[in-house]
């Protein structure tokens, strides 16, 4: 599974962003760590501290 993660990682990485969604925040909340963050779409959806 961890080849796989790494796969989808660089697949996203190569992908330039939209410029209609290049500032776009969105807010999750993170079934791991049961936390409410607000963040940039392009950035990674994996547990770390608040911003």
């Amino acid at each position: 599974m961890k080849q796989a993660w790494k796969i989808l990682d660089q697949e996203v990485a190569n992908t330039p962003m939209p410029d209609e969604y290049k500032d776009y925040h969105v807010t999750i909340l993170c079934r791991d760590c049961h936390q409410v963050r607000s963040l940039y779409i392009e950035s990674e959806f994996l547990c770390s501290p608040p911003l």
